[in-house]
């Protein structure tokens, strides 16, 4: 039996790969349907809050069974979401207290999730109305249709008074 070169090279690759499957995480992304979400910028104090957090998520993943990590990393959490309110919340008020009518609808721009007007609607039929035609549509059937049973309702009421 004599040994090749190749045959060595592959029994050593066979046994590399079947490691590598074995004891190396792997994670898949998929950066073509990705958006760039808006970042916020917070104070250094949130900052290193998130800092603490992203740590102890890190921590824990390497060390699942250990439920004091877990612990600290859901109090980590729990600071992080205390932290972004208030200063959520301050900041609010500091643009609803200001005379600047330009601050605060700069500010309610920005928290509009459809920044096209209305989203997407959906018909009675089920299917989804995305032109701004197909949403005026469903707009004044619904609209007709509960004005119509309101007269209705109405009419009925005072026939019998």
């Amino acid at each position: 039996m004599h040994l090749t070169v190749e045959s060595v090279w592959s029994a050593f690759c066979q046994v590399l790969y079947e490691a590598i499957e074995l004891y190396v995480p792997y994670a898949t992304t998929n950066m073509a349907g990705t958006k760039k979400q808006y970042s916020r910028k917070y104070p250094k104090t949130i900052r290193k809050a998130f800092s603490r957090k992203r740590c102890l998520w890190r921590k824990h993943r390497q060390n699942l069974q250990n439920p004091h990590i877990l612990n600290k990393y859901k109090e980590a959490e729990a600071k992080c979401r205390q932290l972004v309110h208030e200063y959520e919340a301050v900041t609010e008020r500091r643009i609803s207290n200001n005379s600047n009518v330009g601050s605060f609808y700069r500010h309610i721009n920005k928290r509009m999730s459809c920044r096209s007007g209305v989203g997407v609607l959906h018909s009675t039929d089920g299917t989804d109305a995305v032109s701004d035609l197909e949403k005026a549509e469903i707009v004044y059937s619904t609209t007709t249709l509960q004005v119509s049973a309101q007269l209705t309702m109405a009419s009925s009421l005072s026939l019998t008074d």
